[in-house]
């Protein structure tokens, strides 16, 4: 059963930055341990933050069912809660495995396919970027100014690659604790490509994310660092800025996104306002976003897509009571990582604070790139190692 769980993690930790289509592979390779590891015994293993998650489960269910007058896909957006579910479950096997899933050389090579799927596929993407030919997917490239890695879209590129970025930079930070796994070049040099890689997608909320997530590696020890830190990269983001006319064209040009994504906050509330405790239902807003514009008289009306912000999406499909639990998942994920001293949770809490600022402006938990990225780390994350392990 521990080889089944490597595998599946392998796969996720390839895949997460390749192909959303093969994730789905992992997701079909947890399911048996999780079944085999649901005992009674076995759910205490489960940490509040899992029962938060179950609970936003069981409202995304209530929202869709309660809310069929309105629904646009039926009952169909119920079978997404798999992904939260196994996110949950797949805890209990793999906490109980973990002495055999995470020895030192399996750590070793889960640890090497994520670095080195990433950086290829960065590295592919820059290619494409520059001479408008993929040489991976054999096509032209998805977008002309803008790096999108082995995706289709430069921001689910660039929002599931600034979590994996953020891992990086705290391999980088605690490099002297983990040089019997990974040398120190191997990781300067996946931390620099993928850095360009992040840079050159032009994505404005994935560096701010970024950006705000770095000095939360110095939280716990060290509050001037934290403080020190902070301000050093708020000068640095100004002297890039300052510097570059490109990151100039980037966050002042783009009047029609900024507009797109403002009435999109404002429809959001709306709907919220409409359906205030269950709200439109799980993936419910997105298609009603336009009439809802209209009715209020919101610019942009025309434009139909998701909330751009992970909390006003929360609100708008799922209401207050799925806001709360999502809001509970988070919170307590940050106080279980928080009160561990162990690497995993040093690095685990940047990557956190990441998905928080950066989803500020992009829907990603409902988008399968990025969701399956912060699930996936979520898995991982709350289950403490024991001394001998990572």
């Amino acid at each position: 059963m521990s080889q089944l769980i490597y595998f599946s993690l392998i796969i996720l930790g390839f895949s997460l930055i390749i192909s959303t289509s093969i994730s789905s592979l992992f997701h079909i390779l947890i399911i048996i341990p999780i079944i085999n590891s649901l005992r009674l015994k076995e759910w205490k293993i489960l940490p509040k933050s899992a029962w938060a998650l179950i609970a936003y489960s069981v409202i995304i269910i209530l929202s869709v069912v309660l809310n069929q007058d309105i629904a646009s896909y039926g009952y169909k957006p119920i079978l997404k809660i798999k992904y939260f579910l196994l996110a949950a479950l797949g805890i209990m096997p793999i906490y109980k495995y973990r002495s055999e899933i995470f020895t030192h050389k399996r750590t070793k090579i889960i640890l090497n396919v994520v670095m080195v799927s990433a950086s290829i596929a960065t590295m592919a993407g820059i290619i494409a970027l520059y001479t408008g030919y993929h040489p991976i997917k054999f096509s032209k490239a998805c977008h002309l100014t803008r790096n999108c890695g082995m995706s289709g879209m430069y921001m689910n590129y660039a929002h599931t690659l600034v979590l994996l970025q953020v891992i990086f930079t705290g391999l980088l930070i605690y490099r002297k604790k983990i040089n019997h796994l990974l040398k120190e070049k191997f990781i300067l040099a996946a931390f620099i490509i993928n850095l360009i890689g992040l840079y050159l997608s032009f994505t404005r909320g994935a560096w701010i994310g970024f950006f705000a997530a770095v000095p939360f590696f110095f939280i716990r020890e060290h509050v001037k660092k934290f403080l020190i830190s902070g301000v050093a990269l708020v000068a640095l983001s100004g002297l890039i800025y300052l510097a570059s006319p490109k990151v100039q064209e980037t966050f002042n040009s783009r009047k029609d996104s900024n507009d797109e994504r403002i009435g999109s906050w404002k429809a959001s509330i709306k709907a919220f306002e409409e359906r205030k405790i269950l709200g439109y239902g799980y993936l419910n807003y997105e298609p009603h976003s336009p009439e809802i514009k209209y009715r209020y008289n919101i610019n942009n009306a025309y434009f139909k897509g998701h909330s751009h912000n992970n909390f006003l999406q929360v609100l708008a499909d799922t209401g207050l009571l799925g806001f709360i639990a999502f809001v509970a998942w988070l919170t307590l994920w940050i106080k279980e990582v928080y009160q561990r001293s162990d690497l995993v949770a040093q690095v685990t809490l940047p990557v956190i604070i990441c998905f928080i600022v950066a989803g500020l402006t992009q829907s990603t938990i409902i988008l399968a790139n990025n969701q399956f990225a912060i699930l996936g780390i979520y898995m991982i994350s709350v289950i403490k190692p024991k001394e001998e392990e990572l």
